[in-house]
């Protein structure tokens, strides 16, 4: 699935949100869609190589309402803009709200009800994902967001695998599993005593 942004008209609007060292995070229109977008930019040629398999877990699991839509990826080359960075760009769902670690920062006490919801939120994208044996292997507050009108979805898939098992031990290790942080098979049950 190609973005289809016309990159050369003076409607379309890009801001640039963040910067760090061979990527980019910029707010664009989506012009066919009609609608902001966030838009990953990636420069370093060896980084796009790993974000193809992150690129074909998006393409699977778009259009649940837990996840973070993928509306497609595009290369530019910079002859065609040069005031444009080169490379591989990705455009999702721009979400205007918080991540989950926002919320737990605030330090309030969230009710019952509203803990209960984004729980079932989240259990109801992760069940998706396993729907269709995807893994995501970094599930934490950073990578759960919850946008102004209060939907919760699950976003950042840089870690995520194929398969229903995996013997992968990637993610963030504060909220690795004890049995991935213990480094056992999925053939012996895990006995946490």
């Amino acid at each position: 699935m190609l973005l289809y942004i016309y990159l050369l008209s003076h409607s379309v609007l890009l801001a640039m949100i963040a910067e760090f060292l061979f990527l980019h995070l910029l707010q664009g229109w989506h012009r066919s869609r009609r609608m902001e977008v966030a838009i990953v930019i990636i420069e370093d040629q060896e980084k796009q190589k790993g974000i193809q398999s992150e690129v074909q877990v998006l393409e699977m699991v778009s259009g649940h309402e837990n996840i973070v839509d993928f509306y497609g990826a595009y290369y530019h080359q910079a002859p065609r803009t040069p005031s444009l960075p080169e490379g591989l760009w990705i455009a999702t769902e721009f979400i205007t709200g918080a991540t989950l670690q926002d919320l737990i920062g605030t330090r309030k006490t969230l009710g019952e009800r509203w803990i209960s919801y984004i729980c079932k939120q989240i259990t109801t994208g992760l069940f998706h994902l396993q729907k269709k044996n995807i893994i995501h292997h970094d599930i934490k507050p950073e990578n759960i967001l919850i946008t102004s009108y209060g939907e919760v979805k699950i976003g950042e898939f840089g870690f995520a695998t194929f398969g229903e098992k995996s013997s992968s031990t990637s993610g963030t290790i504060t909220y690795s599993a004890p049995e991935v942080l213990a480094n056992f098979t999925n053939k012996h049950e895990y006995d946490h005593k």
